[in-house]
């Protein structure tokens, strides 16, 4: 090989040396002009992911606030009327309930008894039997004890509620034989005192069985007389007591006590046991009065419940009226103020905007709402969804729309 072809092939070899270089640096130019377009596409795939997301998320908070149901102010004027009415006719219900005026009328009732007894006999030759019936002549000196029964009626011709308390009282009573004045006497209680409710009925029947000690109390009588040498005319009365009293819910008042008596003598050989119905055994009359009765206490708290909302109810229609009148309750002044102050730059506009369109911004007061505008040049919107109740202010940029809500309840409050 001569010397001038070892020259052109050295040329040749340094010429595919460099062309070898260039692409290897041109490759790594397009490389890295790949992966810088890589980036930039995946950081605008992230930024419109995000704003997708931010968008979707207001669609879907505008949403639920536009299914919201505003009821309109007249609507709502009108609801609490019948809502007014409505528990005006359940209160007027309830009192009539609650309350009742009985009508004069003339009330009879009566009241009969039956008295039984027997005397018990101490061992004897003479007599078979343990005691002895009524209506018979005694000799003292074999008397055990009497057993006393009484039967107690009482009948009225109206269904009443009246109480009855009863029990059986024996008084001992000493006093002289000349004048019969009082020497001495005590009251015993031979039975307990009971109490029995006749409720809504005409009639009640009270059975009353006692036994009395004869030899107790003809001891103490006798006593008496021995001691003091006197001449006395001894007895003991055993008799049924019973009071007879209306409840309150009644539409009359009947306020009685009756008397079943059985008198048992003392301090003698022989006795005849007598009886003595006291206010017994007689037909009576009394007057019901007109008079304002309570029937049913729980229809009086119900009463008061319908009372204090239908107040409030009136207050809360005045209110409304008051607003319809002269248009100065805290939303309207304020929206009012709102437009007087900033007319040159809010449109009015009747039709409500696609908010599905826009990324929702809410702010929070008008003033940033201005400053929303300032930046933008663009106008301030006002859209009112219910009169005097709410509207919307908004300014939209491109894809973006801020929103500020003004509640009449929000301005309530603060007040």
């Amino acid at each position: 090989m001569n010397k001038k072809d070892k020259n052109h092939e050295n040329i040749d070899k340094d010429e595919r040396e460099y062309r070898t270089q260039d692409i290897k640096d041109f490759m790594v130019k397009l490389k890295q002009i790949d992966n810088t377009v890589n980036e930039d596409l995946k950081k605008e795939d992230n930024k419109k992911e995000t704003k997708t997301n931010k968008k979707e998320t207001h669609i879907v908070n505008n949403s639920s606030n536009g299914n919201k149901f505003y009821m309109g102010f007249n609507a709502r004027l009108y609801f609490n009327v019948f809502l007014l009415v409505i528990s005006m006719i359940a209160l007027i219900y309830s009192v009539v309930m609650s309350f009742a005026i009985t009508k004069k009328e003339l009330i009879k009732y009566s009241i009969k008894s039956d008295i039984d007894y027997k005397i018990y006999l101490k061992p004897n030759e003479f007599y078979d039997e343990p005691y002895l019936g009524k209506d018979m002549v005694y000799v003292a000196s074999l008397i055990d004890k009497v057993k006393i029964d009484y039967l107690y009626k009482f009948n009225v011709n109206k269904k009443s509620n009246i109480d009855f308390k009863y029990k059986v009282v024996g008084k001992l009573v000493i006093a002289s034989q000349a004048n019969n004045n009082i020497f001495f006497e005590k009251e015993y209680d031979l039975s307990k005192e009971t109490t029995r409710e006749m409720i809504s009925n005409n009639s009640e029947v009270i059975n009353e069985t006692v036994s009395v000690d004869y030899g107790y109390y003809n001891t103490l009588a006798n006593k008496f007389r021995s001691s003091y040498a006197v001449n006395t005319n001894s007895y003991l009365e055993v008799y049924l007591v019973v009071d007879e009293v209306s409840r309150k819910e009644n539409t009359y008042l009947l306020k009685n006590q009756s008397k079943a008596l059985v008198s048992i003598p003392l301090s003698q050989q022989e006795i005849n046991v007598t009886l003595n119905n006291q206010n017994i055994d007689e037909d009576k009359q009394l007057v019901s009065d007109s008079r304002f009765i309570v029937k049913n206490s729980g229809y009086i708290f119900i009463s008061v419940l319908l009372f204090l909302f239908a107040f409030l109810l009136v207050i809360e229609i005045i209110k409304k009226l008051l607003v319809l009148a002269n248009k100065r309750n805290p939303y309207d002044i304020y929206i009012n103020r709102i437009l007087r102050g900033y007319d040159r730059i809010i449109v009015n506009i009747k039709t409500a905007p696609n908010f599905e369109k826009y990324n929702v911004i809410k702010v929070e007061s008008f003033e940033e709402l201005i400053d929303v505008r300032d930046n933008y040049k663009a106008p301030i919107n006002y859209y009112v969804i219910t009169e005097h109740i709410k509207s919307e202010f908004f300014v939209i940029n491109n894809e973006d729309l801020y929103l500020y809500v003004v509640k009449a309840i929000d301005l309530d409050k603060g007040n």
